[in-house]
């Protein structure tokens, strides 16, 4: 072996979870586990995600396939970085959470398809290395640039992992990089590495380290703050037997998945798509082009709408055995569809839950200039926040009702739309968007 530079560094890092995060097993809705039954993130999977992050950076397509390889003109290339596997903390506790297939056509969830996956919640922690053996002083100075710029990354919150991305999972923080190094001079070097059973010391890496800029196209942040006044419901099971149904929750707070999110906004657009373009298969690749379909990721982000102040809305009822009125939930008398009797026996119980919250979603890799997607969501957020478009189940009784007049549009926009005030300008600002949004469809 030549002593003369050969050096190994490995970099720390400690990313924090700012999201539900998900990493797929065989078993369709299980996290992968270690043989200690404990969640685990694939090195390999970590690699995919560095790997796209650093393709939307202004790295040199040879940079990428000498350090992470891959096939480059017909040629494998090993990777000289290796990426260990992300260890979880074993205490982080597994959530699981119920959802509704979504018709890939309608938008629309589809009836008797409910699925359960595990999930780990927003605050738990992964820890992973990445090393390289460097061989000259260029080469350093290169890997140092290529951590930098994760490092930057994670810091941005712009590299995610894991699955069920598009319904807001998978976002992390860096909370803490850590470099470790050893220099093998000597055989001596050599051997203390190979054998000796202390640990590395490892320095702490402050921000600032050289990186490479990155091309990604910037995201905007749509956020509509309001309330449901009247209760939103969804009909997932309570007990065993199913007598009460209602909304799940997330620590101990009521939320709607983002995957219903998704599918009314889905819908409402479907609805717009359908005033410009008379062609199904036509609205169907626009659909596709903004929410993604089985090849390809959409454009837009959806995070669940967690609950905030919220309560069960109760009705006072008279009770025969006591003489007193009691509080309970919602109570339902089934009716005949054909004859509109009511059925006997047939009551349904079920939570109604009233309380603040934030609808929110981003529209990732969008440039602002001539962008189509803006109009149609504003035109969606809008019509929600007028509760004209109501959210959750059982909405043909009144539920589901949501108000909300403030729209902002954040990062690479700096917008506020008042829905029920609209100025001028903020007209003519529509106006604009819209004209893409035309322009986009008649394509």
């Amino acid at each position: 072996m030549n002593y003369g530079y050969n050096k190994l560094i490995i970099y720390e890092f400690k990313i924090e979870a700012v999201s539900s995060i998900y990493f797929g097993a065989s078993n369709k809705g299980e996290l992968i586990k270690d043989s200690k039954n404990n969640p685990i993130l694939f090195g390999n999977s970590i690699g995919g995600a560095l790997r796209n992050y650093l393709e939307e950076s202004e790295v040199s397509q040879d940079i990428i396939y000498k350090y992470l390889g891959g096939n480059q003109n017909e040629k494998f290339l090993e990777s000289i970085i290796y990426i260990s596997d992300g260890e979880i903390n074993p205490t982080d506790k597994i959530h699981t959470k119920e959802g509704t297939r979504i018709n890939h056509t309608s938008g629309s969830a589809e009836k008797n398809h409910k699925y359960t996956i595990e999930y780990l919640s927003k605050g738990s922690t992964i820890i992973f290395k990445v090393e390289c053996e460097v061989e000259d002083k260029c080469s350093e100075e290169i890997f140092n640039k290529i951590i930098g710029t994760l490092q930057k990354g994670f810091k941005n919150e712009r590299i995610k992992l894991g699955g069920q991305q598009n319904n807001g999972f998978g976002e992390f923080k860096l909370n803490e990089l850590r470099r470790m190094e050893h220099t093998f001079n000597t055989q001596n070097d050599l051997d203390e590495y190979i054998f000796s059973s202390n640990e590395m010391d490892s320095k702490l890496v402050e921000e600032g380290l050289p990186s490479y800029e990155n091309k990604g196209k910037n995201q905007i942040n749509f956020s509509l703050k309001g309330k449901f006044p009247y209760g939103i419901y969804q009909g997932f099971r309570y007990d065993k037997n199913g007598q009460l149904t209602g909304l799940q929750k997330l620590e101990d707070k009521y939320y709607l998945p983002a995957t219903s999110f998704k599918g009314l906004v889905k819908n409402e657009i479907r609805i717009l798509l359908s005033k410009f373009l008379q062609n199904e298969s036509n609205i169907s690749k626009k659909l596709d082009e903004i929410f993604g379909d089985q090849k390809s990721k959409g454009k837009i982000l959806f995070s669940d709408i967690v609950l905030e102040n919220s309560g069960i809305i109760k009705t006072k009822r008279f009770n025969k055995d006591s003489g007193e009125k009691i509080s309970e939930e919602s109570i339902y008398i089934k009716v005949d569809r054909l004859t509109g009797d009511t059925i006997d026996g047939a009551m349904r119980k079920q939570v109604e839950v009233y309380g603040n919250a934030t609808l929110e979603c981003k529209l990732m890799d969008c440039d602002q200039d001539e962008n189509p997607y803006i109009f149609p969501l504003i035109y969606v957020f809008k019509r929600i926040g007028e509760g004209i478009v109501p959210l959750g189940g059982r909405t043909s009784i009144g539920l589901g009702q949501f108000y909300g007049t403030k729209l902002k549009l954040s990062e690479s926009i700096k917008d506020t739309f008042i829905i029920n005030e609209l100025s001028s300008e903020q007209i003519e600002k529509i106006k604009e968007y819209y004209n893409f949004f035309e322009s986009w469809c008649r394509q």
